[in-house]
């Protein structure tokens, strides 16, 4: 189980950073080890807070969650759009701030855990929508039939780092095509490694 989830960070052959767990090398996605790694911590905090009875106001939870936030959709975007060029450490540092961002807006903010849930949601939709948009348009893919563009070529699909599994125009290789099928917003492509896919284990990255 928990080499699953570890499993589940190595979604980004481009931008990752290396470590050594349980006799083994894990290549971490950078923004991703970070937003994980510190949201876990600070979710412990804020937790901790919350069963205290510490209140807040909803300016100031929202505002500041919204700010730490920002410095990560700042950087992947700039980045993006081409006008600086990122580092992992940069990376690691705006994903641990989504992550405290993240944790403070969900265990603080003075309104009902429903709504907490249904906005975290939401935003993670509507950010998710951009991100696939943007990784059509840098591969040439069109936005409501990616693989028709290129019939031949299998890519990687992972849904925010999970449920891996190649696909081309005509078929997604099992596991989690529905699971892929049901996150489309949140998919992003990379070419499989060595021209396939694992049986029954998804993508070679």
């Amino acid at each position: 189980m928990i080499e699953k989830i570890l499993k589940g960070l190595e979604h980004n052959p481009n931008h990752y950073i290396r470590v050594h767990l349980f006799g083994r090398e894990y290549r971490f996605c950078s923004r991703c080890l970070g937003m994980y790694s510190v949201g876990s911590i600070s979710s412990v905090v804020f937790a901790l807070l919350y069963f205290y009875g510490v209140s807040l106001p909803f300016w100031f939870v929202f505002s500041t969650s919204w700010i730490l936030a920002l410095f990560c959709f700042v950087d992947w975007g700039s980045v993006k759009l081409g006008w600086r060029t990122g580092s992992n450490r940069m990376r690691v540092i705006t994903g641990g701030l989504l992550g405290v961002g993240l944790s403070f807006y969900f265990w603080l903010l003075p309104v009902s855990w429903t709504v907490r849930l249904v906005t975290l949601i939401l935003y993670q939709v509507v950010f998710g929508a951009i991100v696939y948009v943007v990784h059509c348009r840098e591969r040439g893919f069109s936005v409501f039939e990616p693989f028709k563009t290129t019939p031949d070529k299998l890519w990687c699909i992972n849904c925010s780092g999970c449920c891996p599994c190649c696909c081309n125009a005509q078929s997604c290789a099992t596991p989690c095509m529905v699971l892929c099928c049901c996150c489309l917003p949140l998919m992003m492509f990379f070419p499989c490694a060595g021209g396939g896919c694992s049986s029954g284990k998804g993508c070679n990255v």
